[in-house]
């Protein structure tokens, strides 16, 4: 199971195993053990020494006494020349390309020394069986040259620390790196093998959520989507830093988890946060159904709401007289226009100044009703607590008194 190359002598396995307590067996054994082949080559030759040879042997294959006509033949003391004049042109020409280029190379080595240095030291540590340290210098090797290999033996680690959905997704990434081109020496059978056994592993919980757009947690940590993609909705847990909660994909979906006990957090704002424990074994399946309850107003917001409904009820209260006494203007206007069509008696002039009294009283009482009812209705409605703070809204009545009358101006935000 090591990805040795055929001329490295035979190396004797030897299996090391988690306590009977653990409950996984991994064998060091199977981790990749040459570092050269997890994406950590020998280093380079120098970069003027190349540059030059490859220049060298292209004036050498270009410049031939066959190319050039019989009578300017070059003898090889010219030929010798010849090529000294054009290095020296080239160089010439682009003067800061060898130095930049020994540079970039000298960090390049660096990096990878050090990278062959964290995973010989990974792989030695994984020897004796302390696979917390392994996996630290494996992660420091990956961050400064990245290989399937190397992404491979973090998921054993992984494994080994009974962290299945994090082992899972890292032999996924490791298969998923090795398409890219990089070479796993034979490794994608055993990380599919790997993955499938953890799939037996995992538990399984279906989660129903009200409200649909809640945040969720498991263990203080996110949710992150199946790389396998699955079922619509199927979220994992364990895989992601510590951090907020995210937003729910719908109000049901399914969450692939470790075996064991695991606190689940849903959180929304305008609501009272719920947290529950949930136990499973390996392999295991449930279903759970959490609801949030909404926050209780505040006292500043049960004032709103009296104030609104004060609001609303006079408006109503206005609406409805401006109504009446402006149907009662129609009909005596109507009557004084029947008196008064051969000339205004007493009867019709008695009506006319009716009509016109119930206008203006009808004109008091709706226009201002309609403000008041608006006002109302914006105060009950206007401060919603299970909005977010960026959802805010509000509202404004305004008195103005001016030299041709006063009024009133209701503004609302949101």
């Amino acid at each position: 199971m090591y990805a040795n190359s055929k001329t490295s002598p035979p190396t004797k396995r030897v299996f090391r195993f988690l306590p009977a307590s653990s409950g996984i067996a991994v064998s060091p054994g199977l981790l990749a053990r040459d570092p050269a082949r997890a994406g950590v080559p020998a280093p380079a030759r120098s970069a003027r020494r190349d540059v030059l040879a490859l220049l060298l042997r292209a004036l050498s294959g270009a410049v031939r006494p066959s190319c050039i006509p019989p009578r300017r033949a070059v003898t090889s003391r010219g030929q010798r020349r010849l090529r000294g004049l054009c290095c020296g042109a080239l160089l010439a020409v682009t003067p800061g390309a060898l130095p930049s280029a020994a540079a970039q190379t000298t960090h390049v080595q660096s990096r990878v020394a050090v990278a062959r240095d964290e995973f010989r030291r990974a792989f030695s540590l994984a020897q004796e069986g302390r696979w917390a340290e392994a996996l630290a210098a494996y992660e420091r090797s990956e961050r400064l040259r990245p290989h399937p290999l190397t992404t491979y033996n973090i998921a054993l680690c992984e494994r080994a620390l009974r962290r299945n959905t994090r082992a899972r997704r890292a032999f996924l990434r490791a298969l998923t790196e090795s398409r890219g081109g990089a070479d796993m020496r034979g490794k994608e059978a055993d990380a599919w093998t790997h993955v499938r056994a953890i799939e037996r592993e995992i538990a399984r919980l279906t989660l129903t959520i009200e409200p649909a757009d809640a945040a969720i947690r498991v263990d203080g940590r996110p949710l992150e989507g199946d790389l396998l993609g699955g079922a619509q909705g199927t979220l994992v847990a364990g895989t992601l830093p510590e951090g907020p909660g995210r937003q729910a994909p719908a109000a049901r979906f399914e969450v692939l988890l470790d075996a064991g006990r695991h606190e689940i957090e849903l959180s929304r704002p305008g609501y009272i946060g719920r947290r529950v424990s949930w136990s499973a074994a390996e392999g295991a399946s449930g279903a759970l159904a959490l609801t949030l309850t909404p926050a209780p107003r505040p006292e500043r917001d049960r004032n709103r709401v009296y104030a609104g409904v004060s609001l609303a009820s006079l408006g109503a209260l206005g609406l409805i007289t401006g109504t009446i006494f402006g149907a009662r203007t129609l009909v005596l206007k109507n009557e004084a226009n029947q008196l008064c069509k051969s000339g205004c008696n007493r009867d019709g002039l008695d009506a006319d100044h009716k009509s016109k009294t119930s206008a203006n009283i009808a004109t008091a009482t709706f226009f201002p009703g309609l403000v008041l009812a608006g006002s109302g209705m914006l105060l009950l409605a206007g401060d919603d607590p299970t909005r977010s703070a960026g959802q805010r809204s509000g509202t404004h009545l305004t008195a103005v008194a001016g030299r041709n009358g006063a009024f009133f101006t209701l503004g609302h935000f949101w």
